[in-house]
C-alpha cells in the first residue's frame, strides 16, 4: 500500500503499489537463503492460489518459510476459501485453546517483536 501522512499525524491510503524486491515478506524476514524460491500455482481444484516454497537443490515443495522457525502449539489447517479470504492465506488452529486464525502465528506482532523487527502502530484516516 502507499500511505500518505496526514497533518494530522494520521496516514490515508492512496493506493496499491508492487515494490519489486519487497515480496514474499522480504521486507520483514530479509531474502530468501539460496538455493530456495517461491513458487505460486493453484491447488487442485485449480480456484485457489497456493504459494509454496521450492528447495532448487534438492527440489523439495513445502509450505514452511525457511526463513522461519517450525511451528510450536499450532496446526496448518486445510480450508477452502471463501470471497472474504486474500488470494494467498493459510489458517492455522492453536493446539491448546482451539483458536483459529486466518494469518502464521509466527508473524504476529509479538512473534516479530520478540525476533527485533521494529514496529510501529498508526492510525489510516
Amino acid at each position: 500500500m502507499i500511505l500518505r501522512e496526514t497533518a494530522h499525524g494520521m496516514y490515508h491510503v492512496v493506493g496499491t503499489a508492487l515494490v519489486y524486491g519487497l515480496h514474499d515478506a522480504t521486507s520483514v524476514l530479509g531474502p530468501l537463503p539460496r538455493p530456495w524460491t517461491v513458487r505460486v500455482h493453484l491447488d487442485s481444484v485449480g480456484d485457489t492460489t497456493l504459494q509454496r516454497f521450492f528447495n532448487e537443490t534438492t527440489e523439495e515443495l513445502t509450505e514452511d518459510d525457511p526463513r522461519l522457525e517450525p511451528l510450536r502449539g499450532w496446526e496448518r489447517l486445510e480450508t477452502d476459501r471463501t470471497g472474504d479470504d486474500p488470494e494467498i492465506f493459510q489458517k492455522f488452529k492453536n493446539l491448546s485453546t482451539g483458536e483459529i486464525i486466518n494469518f502464521d502465528p509466527r508473524m504476529s506482532p509479538d512473534e516479530l517483536k520478540s525476533r527485533g523487527v521494529a514496529l510501529r502502530a498508526f492510525q489510516l484516516s
